[in-house]
Protein backbone atom coordinates (compact mmCIF):
# COMPACT_ATOMS: atom_id res chain seq x y z
CA UNK A 1 0.00 0.00 0.00
CA UNK A 2 1.68 3.26 -1.19
CA UNK A 3 1.88 6.04 1.31
CA UNK A 4 0.07 9.59 0.46
CA UNK A 5 0.41 12.65 1.87
CA UNK A 6 -2.33 12.57 4.20
CA UNK A 7 -0.85 9.67 6.11
CA UNK A 8 2.77 11.85 6.37
CA UNK A 9 0.13 14.90 7.07
CA UNK A 10 -1.25 13.41 10.14
CA UNK A 11 2.03 12.24 11.82
CA UNK A 12 3.79 16.00 11.34
CA UNK A 13 0.99 17.28 12.94
CA UNK A 14 1.43 14.63 16.16
CA UNK A 15 4.54 15.56 16.01
CA UNK A 16 3.50 19.52 16.10
CA UNK A 17 5.58 20.49 13.11
CA UNK A 18 4.29 23.40 11.35
CA UNK A 19 4.69 22.92 7.39
CA UNK A 20 3.17 24.25 4.25
CA UNK A 21 1.78 21.50 1.57
CA UNK A 22 1.24 21.63 -2.14
CA UNK A 23 -0.81 18.24 -2.57
CA UNK A 24 -0.54 18.76 -6.61
CA UNK A 25 2.98 18.40 -6.15
CA UNK A 26 2.60 15.57 -3.61
CA UNK A 27 5.19 18.12 -1.78
CA UNK A 28 5.49 19.30 2.14
CA UNK A 29 7.94 22.05 3.03
CA UNK A 30 8.82 22.32 6.84
CA UNK A 31 10.70 25.45 7.80
CA UNK A 32 13.06 25.13 10.55
CA UNK A 33 15.36 27.38 11.68
CA UNK A 34 19.11 26.89 12.02
CA UNK A 35 22.12 28.87 13.15
CA UNK A 36 20.17 31.90 12.67
CA UNK A 37 18.95 30.79 8.98
CA UNK A 38 15.34 29.96 7.95
CA UNK A 39 15.99 26.47 6.26
CA UNK A 40 13.41 23.96 4.83
CA UNK A 41 12.97 20.38 4.51
CA UNK A 42 10.87 19.38 1.84
CA UNK A 43 9.29 15.78 1.96
CA UNK A 44 8.17 14.82 -1.58
CA UNK A 45 6.60 11.23 -2.35
CA UNK A 46 7.67 9.68 -5.77
CA UNK A 47 6.93 7.08 -7.51
CA UNK A 48 3.19 7.10 -7.02
CA UNK A 49 3.84 6.66 -3.13
CA UNK A 50 6.07 4.23 -2.79
CA UNK A 51 9.82 6.83 -2.18
CA UNK A 52 9.93 9.40 0.19
CA UNK A 53 12.47 12.14 -0.40
CA UNK A 54 13.35 14.25 2.50
CA UNK A 55 15.80 17.02 1.46
CA UNK A 56 17.30 20.28 2.28
CA UNK A 57 17.79 22.14 -0.55
CA UNK A 58 20.46 25.37 -0.42
CA UNK A 59 22.22 23.82 2.90
CA UNK A 60 25.07 25.57 2.09
CA UNK A 61 26.14 28.08 -0.07
CA UNK A 62 30.18 27.44 -1.08
CA UNK A 63 30.58 30.15 -3.42
CA UNK A 64 33.06 31.74 -0.77
CA UNK A 65 35.12 28.31 0.01
CA UNK A 66 38.35 28.91 0.47
CA UNK A 67 39.38 25.20 -0.70
CA UNK A 68 37.05 23.56 -2.45
CA UNK A 69 39.02 20.38 -2.55
CA UNK A 70 39.12 20.11 1.10
CA UNK A 71 35.55 21.03 1.41
CA UNK A 72 34.62 18.16 -1.16
CA UNK A 73 36.70 15.46 0.38
CA UNK A 74 34.64 16.09 3.76
CA UNK A 75 31.71 15.80 2.28
CA UNK A 76 32.62 12.64 0.74
CA UNK A 77 33.61 11.54 4.23
CA UNK A 78 30.13 12.52 5.78
CA UNK A 79 28.73 10.57 2.61
CA UNK A 80 30.71 7.58 4.07
CA UNK A 81 30.22 7.89 7.35
CA UNK A 82 26.90 8.71 7.89
CA UNK A 83 23.90 6.53 7.09
CA UNK A 84 20.74 7.23 5.28
CA UNK A 85 22.17 11.02 4.15
CA UNK A 86 23.72 11.82 1.02
CA UNK A 87 25.22 15.46 0.40
CA UNK A 88 25.14 16.91 -3.22
CA UNK A 89 27.40 19.42 -4.60
CA UNK A 90 25.68 21.66 -7.92
CA UNK A 91 28.67 23.17 -9.36
CA UNK A 92 26.88 25.44 -11.62
CA UNK A 93 25.73 27.55 -8.23
CA UNK A 94 27.83 25.98 -5.74
CA UNK A 95 24.95 24.82 -3.90
CA UNK A 96 25.25 21.97 -1.32
CA UNK A 97 22.12 19.87 -0.51
CA UNK A 98 21.35 17.13 2.12
CA UNK A 99 19.15 14.46 0.97
CA UNK A 100 17.19 11.24 2.38
CA UNK A 101 15.64 8.77 -0.25
CA UNK A 102 13.39 5.92 1.82
CA UNK A 103 11.94 3.31 -0.27
CA UNK A 104 8.42 2.32 1.38
CA UNK A 105 7.86 -0.09 -1.97
CA UNK A 106 4.20 -1.91 -0.68
CA UNK A 107 5.03 -0.58 3.32
CA UNK A 108 4.03 2.26 5.70
CA UNK A 109 5.75 4.95 6.44
CA UNK A 110 5.94 3.92 10.26
CA UNK A 111 5.95 7.07 13.08
CA UNK A 112 9.96 5.56 13.59
CA UNK A 113 10.82 6.24 10.18
CA UNK A 114 9.36 9.61 9.44
CA UNK A 115 11.31 10.34 13.34
CA UNK A 116 14.52 8.78 12.18
CA UNK A 117 14.26 10.92 8.92
CA UNK A 118 14.00 14.23 10.76
CA UNK A 119 16.52 13.17 13.70
CA UNK A 120 18.73 12.93 10.88
CA UNK A 121 18.08 16.33 9.26
CA UNK A 122 18.68 17.60 12.53
CA UNK A 123 21.62 16.59 12.94
CA UNK A 124 23.07 17.65 10.22
CA UNK A 125 21.81 21.10 10.77
CA UNK A 126 23.06 21.47 13.97
CA UNK A 127 26.37 19.33 13.66
CA UNK A 128 27.18 18.86 10.25
CA UNK A 129 26.43 22.29 8.86
CA UNK A 130 28.15 24.73 11.25
CA UNK A 131 30.99 22.62 10.82
CA UNK A 132 31.08 22.83 6.63
CA UNK A 133 30.44 26.30 6.88
CA UNK A 134 33.75 27.40 9.27
CA UNK A 135 35.56 24.52 6.69
CA UNK A 136 34.65 26.99 3.59
CA UNK A 137 35.29 30.59 5.46
CA UNK A 138 38.59 29.01 6.88
CA UNK A 139 39.66 25.90 4.18
CA UNK A 140 39.96 23.59 7.42
CA UNK A 141 37.78 20.96 9.31
CA UNK A 142 36.71 21.42 12.83
CA UNK A 143 39.39 18.38 13.36
CA UNK A 144 42.37 20.39 11.77
CA UNK A 145 41.35 23.58 13.60
CA UNK A 146 41.61 21.35 17.07
CA UNK A 147 45.00 20.05 16.15
CA UNK A 148 46.41 23.57 15.30
CA UNK A 149 44.99 24.85 18.70
CA UNK A 150 46.84 21.68 20.43
CA UNK A 151 49.85 21.83 18.64
CA UNK A 152 50.12 25.88 19.61
CA UNK A 153 49.61 24.84 22.93
CA UNK A 154 52.41 22.63 23.00
CA UNK A 155 54.59 24.85 21.14
CA UNK A 156 53.80 27.67 23.63
CA UNK A 157 54.45 25.11 26.53
CA UNK A 158 57.84 24.12 25.15
CA UNK A 159 59.05 27.69 25.01
CA UNK A 160 60.79 28.97 28.40
CA UNK A 161 58.00 29.25 31.00
CA UNK A 162 57.41 33.32 31.57
CA UNK A 163 54.86 35.29 32.50
CA UNK A 164 53.38 35.60 29.08
CA UNK A 165 52.47 32.39 28.25
CA UNK A 166 50.89 30.52 31.07
CA UNK A 167 52.53 27.49 31.05
CA UNK A 168 54.45 26.31 33.68
CA UNK A 169 57.70 24.11 33.23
Amino acid sequence: MPVNMKQIESQMNEHGFKYYLDPEQQTMIVPVPADGDLLNITVTLAEEGEYIQCQIPCFVNAKKAVDREALLVEMLHLNYKLKMVKLGFDPTDDEINVEIGLPVEDGALTDRQLSRMFGVMFHMMNDCRPALIELINTGKSSKEMEDDVVRQLLDDCEEPADSTNGCDS
